[in-house]
């Protein structure tokens, strides 16, 4: 099995460096052929892309933005053409890596490639922008990008915790229109959030929508409704009680959908930086091949 590892040098601390050995040797015992490339230039982008399709499979060693990187590549090719990918958690939340069941411990993680179960995961698209599972704009919305990366590598989740401050006192008037095939919508509100899978930020959304699904070609939509200035203590029941429906609020289960806006917003896309404005949301069935725990095999495909 051709593999090429891509990693984040830089994620969790820099712990993947730890790791090389264990892997290459997992690898050298099998016979399988393993190269290795750190994602950390424009240089080793533009050489990743031109080199991609070679291989079999892509380990993926980062956090949700390096997933987050990696797999736009990969959606610029042929369905037919793209390796298989297995993520390999090194960041500090592993959104992605943990709806997977994936294990932090790298012997364990690897060991899963020997049990052979991979799965068909949706891609979502907004406006040019290809990401894995969330996307949100309004309240707090760009905490994940806006962090001092030298903080967030020492203080952990505890960075993000403090840099909430900066958005605690702005406040949000977003008078958004959603339009779909089933619906057209217009609400004042603060806060927007676009999820695929169970898990965001690192809290469990179990009840954001019924029957979560990463490969049913859906995207759950939630609007929390603007009623007044303290309206945003809503966000903190909807993640303490894993993504609660409140009254007001509007939830859609869509395969494409658009959201305009009167005044551009900051989209916040799989914890990056993303798109500025309305938003065009498509979801691409069974885009990616990807390995998973066979604990999640049931529950989520």
């Amino acid at each position: 099995m051709k593999t090429l590892l891509i990693y984040n040098h830089l994620s969790g601390k820099g712990r993947i460096h730890k790791d090389l050995k264990k892997i290459e040797a997992f690898f050298y015992h099998r016979s399988w052929s393993l190269e290795m490339i750190a994602i950390d230039d424009q240089e080793a982008t533009n050489l990743i892309q031109q080199q991609i399709l070679d291989y079999e499979l892509i380990l993926i060693a980062g956090g949700d933005g390096t997933v987050h990187s990696v797999i736009s590549i990969l959606m610029n090719y042929d369905e037919t053409l793209r390796p298989k990918v297995m993520v390999l958690p090194y960041g500090t939340t592993n959104d992605v890596a943990h709806m997977l069941k994936i294990p932090k411990n790298i012997n364990k993680a690897l060991k899963l490639l020997t049990l052979g179960v991979h799965k068909k995961i949706d891609i979502n698209k907004a406006n040019d922008t290809y990401f894995v599972y969330a996307a949100a704009v309004g309240k707090f919305s760009k905490i994940s990008y806006e962090i001092n990366r030298k903080s967030l590598k020492f203080l952990g989740h505890l960075g993000y915790f403090l840099n909430i401050y900066r958005d605690l006192f702005n406040h949000y008037y977003m008078n958004v229109h959603l339009t779909s095939h089933n619906y057209d919508i217009k609400r004042k509100s603060f806060f927007i959030i676009l999820v695929s899978g169970n898990r965001v930020g690192g809290f469990k959304l179990k009840r954001f929508r019924e029957s979560i699904k990463l490969n049913d070609g859906l995207i759950g939509i939630r609007i929390m409704t603007r009623n007044h200035m303290f309206s945003w203590y809503k966000m903190i029941w909807f993640y303490l009680f894993k993504g609660k429906h409140f009254k007001n609020d509007l939830h859609f289960n869509v395969s494409e959908a658009k959201l305009t806006f009167e005044t551009p917003y900051q989209w916040n896309i799989d914890g990056e930086k993303g798109p500025l404005g309305d938003l065009y949301i498509k979801v691409f069935k069974e885009a990616i091949d990807i390995y998973v725990h066979p604990k999640v095999e049931k529950e989520l495909f």
